[in-house]
């Protein structure tokens, strides 16, 4: 485990805000599992809902990260898209438990107008990809966070399907997923 405690506090309360939510989880259960005192946490986060926050701020970051890893404007515009398609699916399947509470955060009373704005201001890179692929009449003439919906929003079903089913994600299913989810947003 960590030195920082600030880190400490924050791994264990994503450990635990994903098996009991975050009204099932107290500071008390925090604290306990960090091997720290409730006081210690409020030194590191001024409440429960910026503790949360700031886990959620760094998942966000991390699949994003993940996601456009290998990412080139330079790129012709189909290996751009590749590359995040293959980012995003990566991200997903090797941090299922992330994706959880990423998902249990933007679908919880604690997602805030801020956190959408931030949100979407971490998202600009790939918004101006397909914005890009709009203007130049290559995809469907639909706001991009809902072209990228169309074309990476169902990886999540995917990687959690992958764990249920168990079904190899071979290199020629993973290009005619590619495809498809190429061929969803063009024009």
């Amino acid at each position: 485990m960590t030195n920082n405690k600030a880190e400490r506090i924050q791994k264990c309360a994503e450990k635990l805000y994903i098996s009991y939510g975050f009204h099932g989880t107290s500071m008390q259960m925090i604290a306990k599992e960090a091997g720290i005192s409730v006081a210690t946490i409020y030194t590191h986060f001024e409440n429960k809902e910026a503790l949360i926050r700031t886990i959620y701020r760094q998942i966000f970051t991390d699949i994003l990260s993940c996601t456009l890893d290998g990412f080139n404007t330079t790129l012709i515009p189909f290996e751009q898209f590749r590359k995040l398609w293959l980012g995003t699916y990566h991200a997903f399947k090797m941090r299922p438990s992330r994706i959880y509470f990423k998902n249990l955060y933007e679908n919880s009373p604690f997602y805030t107008q801020e956190d959408c704005l931030w949100t979407a201001e971490q998202c600009l890179q790939i918004d101006e990809y397909y914005q890009r692929g709009i203007n130049t009449g290559l995809f469907r003439n639909i706001p991009p966070y809902l072209l990228l919906q169309l074309s990476l929003g169902f990886l999540f079903n995917i990687s959690q399907t992958q764990q249920i089913i168990k079904f190899e994600m071979t290199e020629e299913l993973e290009n005619e997923l590619i495809q498809a989810s190429w061929q969803a947003i063009l024009a």
